[in-house]
């Protein structure tokens, strides 16, 4: 198909310029990734690994994952699970998926849902829950898992109905664009695009049929969670580069990966596999 590793390489570039990621909605991660329906079993950042091989603060997320599922009522329960190898764990990578931190995500919690509308590749990203004491740091008290229901209670389902009222959801393509000028960097500071993104919902939102508590709810988080679109803008990265992933050619790092203990990265010409290395 190609004559040279630098044309197969023009090639996944190019693929990878075309990707138009959109927002379109927020499910459940168990109604996206289906391997989260098969016992207990969560994502993580990163290579494959092992409970043991696990740095301090993805043991904390795992812990609250279990309490956040009811696998376990309290520490010392979930910890039993965990240590009995009796939880599967699986990379996001596998399963076109992106976690922030430690990436421990589990079937109940909402995924943002992104599509690449050119070559109609998805990726998914669980949701940004602010700064502070959050799970993706190893926090899993009460009051990370109270956040944690309510963004499955009520931020998702207001997510997702107001972005139902978009014909092709949010185009995040031309949202970043502005949010660059603005001095974001999507990484660390991701406060311009939020706010972009909070005044592009906010009028869907305020019209929706839902309890007005809950509204009000959604949009104070909305607007003091500079952090948000950081979320959205990995499974945009995700999706642009699985699109040129998709030549099976070259020599291009189409994917990059962490967890503390190993470093992974997927190359184009070598397909599915991750590559990777003790850190």
């Amino acid at each position: 198909m190609f004559t040279s590793v630098a044309q197969a390489n023009a090639a996944v570039i190019e693929q990878i310029r075309r990707a138009r990621p959109h927002w379109l909605d927020v499910k459940p991660a168990s109604s996206l990734i289906s391997v989260l329906n098969q016992g207990k079993t969560l994502l993580h950042a990163g290579p494959p690994m092992r409970w043991q091989e696990m740095t301090g603060p993805m043991k904390g997320a795992c812990i609250g994952a279990c309490l956040f599922e009811g696998w376990a009522k309290d520490e010392m329960s979930a910890l039993a699970l965990l240590e009995q190898g009796k939880v599967n764990f699986i990379p996001c990578h596998h399963v076109n998926a992106v976690g922030p931190m430690g990436g421990i995500t589990s079937a109940s919690m909402p995924m943002l849902v992104v599509e690449n509308i050119t070559d109609g590749n998805r990726a998914y990203c669980n949701l940004n829950e602010g700064i502070g004491k959050v799970m993706r740091f190893g926090a899993y008290g009460e009051d990370v898992q109270q956040r944690l229901r309510w963004m499955r209670d009520v931020l998702m389902p207001v997510l997702s109905a107001a972005l139902g009222r978009l014909e092709r959801g949010l185009d995040l393509t031309a949202m970043m664009a502005q949010g660059i000028t603005m001095g974001d960097e999507f990484h660390q500071r991701n406060i311009a695009s939020s706010a972009l993104l909070m005044r592009t919902l906010a009028p869907h939102i305020a019209r929706l049929e839902h309890d007005k508590q809950q509204i009000a709810e959604v949009m104070d988080f909305l607007s003091v969670t500079d952090q948000f679109f950081l979320n959205l803008a990995m499974a945009y990265c995700k999706a642009a580069m699985d699109a040129g992933a998709q030549i099976r050619a070259g020599s291009i790092v189409t994917a990059m990966t962490r967890n503390g203990d190993m470093f992974g990265i997927r190359v184009s010409g070598l397909g599915e596999p991750l590559v990777h290395r003790a850190c």
